[in-house]
């Protein structure tokens, strides 16, 4: 992880939740309205399917993220007990616009100076039409240069500075896991084709002097800060 950036993680995933929580999402998901126009000038490519819930501490989903071995990756990678910043489900789809947009192009996220994301695909991802997260490795990641802000970059300009050869796309079938650092790895994702969908659970780590601030609930009251709290009282 520390070097490109990347990491497995099916092996700190409990698998009967990791089962129950593919299967509750899909549920969910199901009656999910696709539009293939949507609004233009937003990311009408996908759906987030929890926005609309309170992730509170007992929150199913805010729980699942909370598994000893990810608190204990995410602890080991910031070296310091991180927040949870959100939770999001994207239902991401095909739509009519004319180019990629938006998080469909090359970028960096810039919460804080790292960040660790921890995805779980829960719809299969065989192939480039399934809009595979598509990421170049932080040693690379580095060769880029790009002076603007939030920086999108499109497939020619990359190819400037990382060969396509490069690039990893993660495919697998449903339960496929990994971390990723969207701070330091240019990263992008949601390339449907028609036909397809991917439905995606995301869960974002940042530190205590995050760069930004998040207000929805779960950094503000997490069980991580519980355990940075018993931590510091022994």
């Amino acid at each position: 992880m520390q070097q490109k950036g990347f990491g497995p993680a099916e092996q700190d995933l409990d698998p009967k939740l990791l089962s129950e929580l593919t299967a509750t999402l899909r549920d969910m998901a199901r009656d999910t309205h696709i539009d293939p126009n949507g609004d233009p000038t937003k990311k009408n490519f996908w759906q987030l399917i929890l926005k609309d819930q309170s992730l509170d501490t007992t929150n199913p989903f805010v729980r699942f993220v909370l598994q000893p071995d990810v608190l204990k990756m995410a602890s080991g990678y910031f070296g310091e007990v991180p927040y949870i910043a959100y939770i999001h489900v994207a239902l991401s789809h095909a739509t009519n616009n004319e180019s990629w947009k938006a998080s469909q192009l090359w970028h960096e996220d810039y919460d804080d100076r790292k960040i660790l994301k921890l995805f779980v695909y829960c719809t299969d991802v065989a192939d480039e039409q399934d809009g595979p997260f598509t990421f170049i490795p932080k040693d690379l990641s580095k060769r880029v240069k790009n002076s603007f802000f939030p920086g999108r970059i499109d497939d020619a300009t990359m190819s400037k500075y990382v060969q396509s050869t490069d690039y990893h796309s993660v495919k697998g079938p449903k339960n496929t896991a990994f971390y990723i650092d969207t701070r330091n790895c240019y990263h992008l994702g949601s390339r449907i084709a028609h036909g397809h969908t991917r439905l995606a659970f995301m869960a974002s780590f940042v530190s205590f002097a995050s760069l930004q601030t998040f207000h929805n609930g779960i950094a503000i009251k997490s069980p991580v800060n519980e355990i940075e709290r018993l931590v510091l009282e022994k």
